[in-house]
């Protein structure tokens, strides 16, 4: 046996959790996971899907080590139901899973893992991708171990101690690592880890990472690995797409009828947004929102951050606040304004504010001052 390229944290249950972060540290509650044959990366979880427009409903098509999956994608606890589950078992990327017809407590572990996302509102699909990261059971088509099953996520597995018998099972399970998920995607939202939006922390491979939202920030507390292109949370983002992928094929995703634009790959400054789950981003140290023109901002002061691939950015005056917006510049990414259906390319002031900053104009994606 080896050790798996798959080495995670595991996740614990919030009272297990908060005892770990009191004595040692989140990451001292990590669990180096063993691998044998039965657990090693399916090669179609290996194969890095890059096709399409850049964006499938949260997960981006781009691996991004600052963006796993939007927090509009984490949260979407309704994305699938329990039938849509059932029947991905039935007719997996891996062939018929043997979870099609596992019952525990006889019930079926389509609607234990539905139920589970359920109570902690997160996306059913992150807890089918992290069971098949964690100990490839979606992909096995008999059934494994029950040593693999009893902890399928690997959840109440601190480092170098025997996994605890309280969090046992399938069902415990799936709850233990809903529950422990929400938590840190919490602690994101309160500043409360290393691991949160718009801060800088190391991962276990040795690169400083700045989470752009709090899922992804979630994401490296429960994992604190990159691993590109073999483990880590290259893997959960590789295997979250692909399966997100395959349920749209087989038409088994929910209906968005909340009004939002929902095409929240990597969103940044200029984004399109109807709604503020549609930007859901922290940038130089700041959180978006969107603003009334229809676009993803932040605030700013005489300057504003760039991404690569996006337009340029100006600190501008706001035609509707007079306070500093981060807005795109008129360019060719955004169609020269017409992406953005509440602008137009409009000559305007730079926004000083305290920074120092030149005093300058630019052509930005504003709406016209009321």
């Amino acid at each position: 046996m080896k050790i798996n390229s798959l080495i995670s944290v595991s996740s614990l249950p919030i009272s297990l959790y908060l005892i770990c972060l009191t004595m040692f540290s989140l990451l001292a509650c990590g669990e180096a996971v063993i691998e044998d044959e039965e657990t090693q990366a399916h090669a179609w979880d290996l194969i890095e899907q890059a096709d399409g427009d850049g964006k499938a409903d949260g997960v981006y098509s781009k691996f991004d080590p600052e963006w796993i999956v939007s927090d509009h994608f984490f949260n979407k606890s309704t994305a699938v139901t329990s039938e849509a589950i059932q029947s991905f078992f039935e007719n997996s990327p891996y062939g018929r899973s043997w979870l099609a017809d596992a019952t525990f407590d006889g019930m079926p572990a389509s609607k234990i893992i539905h139920d589970a996302a359920q109570e902690f509102q997160l996306n059913p699909i992150m807890l089918i991708a992290r069971m098949q990261v964690e100990k490839s059971l979606v992909s096995a088509t008999s059934k494994p171990r029950k040593s693999r099953i009893d902890f399928a996520m690997g959840c109440g597995c601190p480092d170098y101690q025997a996994c605890s018998s309280r969090y046992q099972g399938f069902t415990n399970q799936m709850k233990c690592a809903s529950e422990t998920m929400r938590a840190l995607y919490v602690d994101s939202e309160n500043k409360a880890t290393q691991w949160t939006a718009g801060k800088s922390a190391r991962t276990l491979d040795g690169t400083y990472v700045i989470p752009a939202n709090h899922a992804t920030a979630s994401l490296y507390a429960y994992t604190p690995w990159i691993l590109r292109n073999r483990g880590g949370n290259w893997l959960v983002w590789n295997v979250s797409l692909k399966m997100y992928d395959y349920l749209a094929q087989m038409g088994a995703l929910t209906s968005n009828e909340d009004g939002c634009v929902n095409a929240t790959g990597r969103r940044f400054v200029g984004d399109p947004c109807a709604c503020e789950s549609d930007c859901g981003f922290w940038a130089d140290g700041k959180a978006s929102t969107c603003h009334v023109g229809g676009f993803c901002t932040i605030p700013c002061e005489g300057y504003c951050p760039d991404l690569s691939g996006r337009a340029s950015t100006f600190c501008a005056t706001d035609t509707i606040s007079s306070l500093g917006v981060c807005a795109s510049k008129s360019s060719s990414e955004n169609g020269h304004c017409a992406d953005l259906s509440k602008t137009v390319d409009t000559e305007i002031q730079r926004y000083i504010g305290n920074s120092g900053a030149s005093s300058v104009k630019a052509d930005v994606c504003l709406p016209l001052a009321e």
